[in-house]
């Protein structure tokens, strides 16, 4: 270069750099309001459907939906229009989105159904975002596209550019419980969506016409490399397919054990999109070969404990399953960026990469509620993320021979398994232990050198074991929207259990392997000297009555409560999920309900919902509504107490049961106690030997009214205590609500 260039390569230097940082920001601040918006939106939507796990499992199957239609969108502007009319398609399509602003539920979706709520949540999401989510989805695409129409470094290979787009997504998903979510009510957090959107319209417009301002209206780009092969487009579906479906897995597990809060939904898709970050580049942050020696480990002891239970306390456990889940995306992706294809087919790639997102999602969100009895997706994803570390290129007759060999054996051994009703006893979990380490023992031995038969034997152990299953299996299981029911019988047939996910939700008296004549005592958290039996006591005497009429009981369970109703009171219950009723009432498996209040009505929905509908006055409200070991946030807002006072006589008293393993949630119903003027007394009754022998479980439980008369001599009996006055803790409100905060009280 002669010294009379210089002067002009320095701003083409200054320019190309320039590209660079404004590419790289609207792609930054796009993926930012792309995935704030999945949290912020699903936490507007779970008051409708009860506070249920399966919410955010449907929320993220809608919104891969709307990727897959944003990229086959990017897919037809970048290939089959000029790049002058491409341009302003997006713009005009951006600008569609302004109507949806600001966002807010879709007026006229009122009450869900009883069933299809899957259904209904899929219009609601696509009536109330879905346009400004769909525009959002094509920008990473198009502005790739739009980026290699540049001189601007590394527009030869624009992938990189997608790692940085999920870099904004990432610290969106984390900033949003850290942050927003404790910070700002969702009024707020929507307005501050809505102003990003508008910046980024006017940003992208700005790049549409500056990159694509000399483009020719009749100009199409064709692509010049060769086409990609079935066998191709097969890889990129399979390895976007798996990492997507144990995404939804690995959320509902957690989700369905702790809370189902933005929370803990963030923290699995921030994974997830971490990984695009750190294998969607030249050089990867971590090398292949050492995710391909960590991963095999992993999986093992995931399938281990998926066929044990309980091997390790359940936040080490939680904290396993999600590093397994990293490394496991870690792998797909960095063979999807291995099998890229040249940047003039860039669309195409995103497009079948979303397509096998799309189908992970329906079938871990969709398919496998409606398929399997229990969560069984999982195992299965297990296996499946076994087989990204297969390279079909190295596969040859010998290894493919003995990995259908190894399967068709432990498929014989399972049907005959399942024909013959063979089942390992309690006296020889040795054996059924031996059983499931042996196979999976030799499967990690194997996986370096036939990862295919490797494979395999992981899923022979699964399915063998799953089968030939200790005899405490099931006596009754089944699935719905709201999560998994398991009804055991537990201690030789001394009790009978019913789980909802991991918590026990009720427990029965067995004689000769069915329910124990005479009147069906209550156990468990329900047991006669518990917090909650000592309020029904007190606030009869209060009433001086021997009857109270109407009670509600929110969350139905097994039906232990309604034996303690009286001879002639009026209860009624209100339960959101079916299943559970059939359960209680129908099945046979427990007598409570049918014993202790056969006429007893059953509201069938969300019980702010229900409650709203009717003018019923209760002089006593129990609310102990739980999903797992989850309470619905919605149920406890300022909204929520003010709601269950209406449907309270003047004297009327509330109860929260806010027994938690994870959530210290009693300085919330201070707070709220506080803000609305009640009084209060809680009880954790100390915890006793009984549990084991007698089925007795130790609770905590809070009492409200307006005037502590309504409480009668309940302060006086032992262990009721006032709730301090904690100023420092700010009530929940359905604008407003901080898990994080009572997750880290609970650490402490």
């Amino acid at each position: 270069m002669s010294a009379t260039d210089a002067p002009a390569e320095v701003p083409v230097r200054a320019e190309r750099s320039a590209f660079l940082l404004v590419f790289g920001g609207a792609l930054f601040l796009s993926a930012t309001l792309l995935f704030a918006v999945q949290p912020m939106f699903a936490k507007m939507v779970l008051p409708k459907l009860g506070g249920a796990p399966g919410v955010w499992s449907v929320a993220l199957v809608f919104f891969q939906g709307v990727l897959l239609a944003g990229y086959a969108y990017a897919h037809f502007i970048a290939r089959y229009t000029s790049a002058r009319l491409g341009a302003m398609i997006h713009i005009a399509v951006l600008a569609l989105g302004f109507i949806a602003l600001p966002l807010a539920l879709a007026e006229g979706w009122g009450r869900p159904p009883e069933d299809g709520q899957v259904f209904y949540l899929i219009g609601l999401f696509t009536v109330s975002v879905g346009l400004p989510f769909f525009a959002l989805s094509a920008n990473a695409p198009l502005l790739q596209a739009w980026y290699a129409r540049t001189d601007a470094p590394g527009r030869n290979d624009p992938y990189f550019l997608y790692g940085a787009s999920n870099l904004g997504s990432f610290i969106a998903l984390l900033g949003y419980p850290f942050i927003i979510e404790p910070a700002l009510r969702l009024t707020d957090q929507t307005w501050l969506w809505s102003a990003g959107y508008c910046v980024l319209a006017v940003w992208i417009a700005a790049i549409g016409f500056y990159v694509n301002r000399n483009a020719q209206n009749v100009e199409v780009q064709r692509p010049t490399s060769a086409p990609a092969t079935v066998l191709q487009k097969a890889r990129w579906v399979f390895l976007s397919f798996v990492p997507t479906a144990l995404l939804v897995a690995v959320t509902s597990h957690i989700s369905t054990d702790i809370a189902s809060a933005p929370f803990l939904w963030v923290v699995p898709l921030a994974l997830f999109l971490l990984t695009f970050v750190l294998v969607f580049r030249e050089k990867p942050v971590v090398r292949y070969h050492i995710l391909a020696i960590l991963l095999p480990a992993l999986l093992a002891y995931v399938a281990a404990d998926w066929l044990l239970r309980g091997l390790v306390p359940t936040l080490w456990l939680i904290g396993l399953h999600l590093f397994a889940f990293f490394v496991a995306t870690m792998v797909a992706h960095s063979r999807l960026y291995a099998f890229r294809p040249a940047s003039d087919r860039l669309t195409e790639f995103y497009l079948w990469m979303s397509f096998g997102g799309v189908l992970g999602g329906a079938f871990a969100g969709l398919a496998a509620p409606y398929i399997f009895p229990t969560i069984l997706e999982y195992p299965i994803l297990i296996v499946l993320s076994a087989l990204t570390l297969v390279h079909t290129e190295r596969v040859d007759r010998q290894q493919l021979y003995l990995s259908l060999a190894i399967i068709a054996v432990a498929g014989l051994v399972a049907v005959y398994a399942l024909i013959t009703d063979t089942t390992v006893g309690l006296g020889r979990d040795d054996v059924y232990r031996a059983a499931i380490f042996l196979p999976i023992a030799a499967a990690l031995l194997l996986v370096r050198i036939f990862p295919l038969a490797s494979a395999m034997l992981l899923a022979s152990a699964l399915l063998v074991c799953g089968v030939i299953a200790p005899r405490s299996a099931n006596v009754y299981m089944t699935r719905s929207f709201f999560g998994v029911h398991k009804i055991q019988d537990y201690r030789t047939g001394v009790f009978r259990v019913l789980y909802h996910g991991t918590t026990l939700h009720g427990a029965a008296q067995l004689e000769n392997g069915v329910p124990k004549p005479g009147w069906p005592e209550p156990l468990t958290y329900y047991h006669t000297q518990s917090p909650m039996v000592e309020i029904i006591r007190s606030v009869r005497e209060a009433n001086n009555s021997v009857r109270l009429s109407p009670v509600g009981i929110v969350g139905l369970g097994s039906g232990s409560l309604a034996c303690y109703r009286q001879e002639g009171e009026n209860w009624h219950f209100y339960e959101i999920d079916t299943e559970v009723v059939h359960i209680a009432r129908d099945s046979g498996y427990f007598r409570f309900l049918p014993a202790c209040a056969p006429d007893a009505k059953i509201h069938i929905g969300d019980a702010r919902i229900t409650l709203a509908d009717n003018d019923l006055k209760h002089e006593l409200l129990l609310i102990d509504a739980f999903s797992s070991d989850a309470i619905p946030v919605h149920l406890m807002t300022r909204e929520a107490l003010q709601l269950y006072f209406e449907r309270l006589t003047p004297t009327g008293v509330l109860v929260l049961h806010i027994s938690n393993r994870h959530l210290a949630l009693l300085p919330e119903v201070g707070a709220l106690a506080r803000e609305l003027g009640l009084q209060t007394l809680w009880k954790q009754d100390p915890p006793t030997g009984d549990y084991g022998p007698r089925m007795l479980a130790t609770s905590l439980v809070v009492a409200l009214a307006k005037n502590e008369v309504a409480f009668g001599a309940l302060a006086s009996l032992d262990g009721w205590n006032k709730i301090d006055d904690e100023r420092a803790t700010r009530a929940w409100t359905d604008d407003y609500s901080d898990i994080l905060g009572a997750f880290r009280r609970n650490l402490k």
